[in-house]
């Protein structure tokens, strides 16, 4: 137990708690964790009751013992929000970051540290881009916070993506920048911007990285959207466009790793490098629905179908109908609306069709109820059934 006085005041805390020191090293490098108990001041938080602690984790590394120090445009820093082993390095490395993130390593017995992405409006992010057997894996943000208990290694892939902006090869340590916001990318992508995409595809030779990039049509103030290709090693994008329509896409949510490998296909070109196509279809693939589920949980609260013709309500009414015994069925329309209310075991239920995006929802607080239902329609769906009651994103 460590007695820890002078550095939290340099965040704005005040305490008189104990902190509670923790260690792990790997070869030279060592991560040290130091987790803060203070007084909570926002009531709020601790369910209207006085008295609440808030637990912060701060990590500082050392080198042979020795504390390293990054410096900063504010001054030398030595604790950090995060501090992580990159454990498929060709040496000890450490990752550390609160806004902007550094690389710590052992070169001939001397600490180095050498800047990944500088920024200090945001939070830090990173993405591997070849985690999941050679494509991205999921984003992940750095906050300020209690992660004590979380491992201190990270491991996965050889390329991060660091705050969107910047590539790190695990490997040799090497670092490309990737312009996602500029001015001049956005005109010379026709005004798509992929700024805060998280990466959505990585190509054969990974040489490419893929992001969203969207666009608001001056004419019809509709939505267009395009895939954008980065290659990293020379910082060169293009946009692939596509029709939402064509390839089922409600939303940037949906940009999935089976999405991209459904309706996307990497070819090469005559110089022998890969190229971004969208696939071309004889048969589109059959429309689905859409879960929304409950934040921090597997379960549903909500199925979908987007877009829709008003038709749509029977059919899926009467799949309810075949899961449930229905009663007090009632539908009213509007301008903008077509409102199905009806009662499921005396539970009332709504289901709404916008007749502006045409988006069939139907929310319940039985997740069972709505996983029933929906597999059951999408099960007709994909023998074809009720296809030309969908109709398009971007209306003519």
């Amino acid at each position: 137990m460590l007695k820890w006085t002078g550095f939290f005041g340099l965040f704005g805390c005040s305490t008189s708690q104990t902190p509670v020191l923790s260690q792990i090293s790997n070869g030279p490098l060592t991560i040290q964790c130091l987790v803060e108990q203070t007084d909570s001041q926002a009531w709020y938080n601790q369910g209207g009751k006085p008295g609440g602690k808030i637990s912060t984790s701060y990590f500082s590394v050392s080198h042979n013992g020795q504390p390293v120090s990054v410096d900063t445009a504010g001054g030398p820093v030595t604790h950090f929000w995060q501090a992580l082993f990159l454990t498929d390095a060709p040496k000890p490395a450490v990752l550390v970051a609160t806004h902007s993130v550094y690389l710590i390593t052992d070169d001939n017995g001397r600490p180095t540290v050498k800047p990944i992405d500088i920024q200090d409006g945001d939070f830090a992010k990173f993405q591997w881009l070849d985690s999941e057997n050679g494509q991205p894996g999921k984003r992940q943000a750095i906050y300020l916070g209690d992660d004590s208990k979380s491992s201190r290694f990270l491991s996965g892939g050889r390329y991060l993506l660091v705050n969107t902006r910047t590539v790190l090869d695990i490997q040799t340590f090497a670092t490309y920048p990737i312009d996602n916001n500029s001015t001049a990318l956005v005109e010379q992508l026709d005004g798509f911007n992929a700024f805060e995409s998280a990466v959505v595809g990585m190509s054969p030779q990974k040489t490419q990285l893929v992001l969203i990039g969207y666009r608001r049509n001056p004419l019809t103030n509709g939505s267009e959207y395009a895939l954008v290709a980065v290659d990293i090693l020379k910082n060169q994008p293009y946009a692939v466009p596509f029709d939402r329509t064509a390839t089922r896409f409600f939303s940037i949510w949906d940009a999935t790793p089976a999405w991209f490998a459904t309706y996307f296909d990497w070819t090469v070109d005559r110089d022998g490098k890969d190229r971004l196509n969208v696939h071309p279809f004889s048969q589109l693939p059959y429309w689905q629905g859409r879960w929304v589920l409950t934040p921090g949980h597997e379960q549903p609260w909500r199925y979908e179908l987007m877009p829709v013709l008003p038709g749509m309500v029977t059919p899926f009414m009467a799949c309810i109908g075949q899961q449930y015994q229905l009663s007090d069925l009632t539908t009213r329309e509007t301008e903008e609306q077509i409102i199905t209310e009806f009662t499921i075991t005396g539970t009332p239920q709504t289901l709404y069709v916008n007749k502006r995006d045409g988006t069939l929802s139907w929310q319940c607080d039985d997740s069972v109820m709505v996983r029933r239902v929906g597999e059951a329609f999408d099960r007709k769906l994909a023998t074809g059934k009720f296809q030309n009651l969908f109709g398009k994103f971007d209306k003519d």
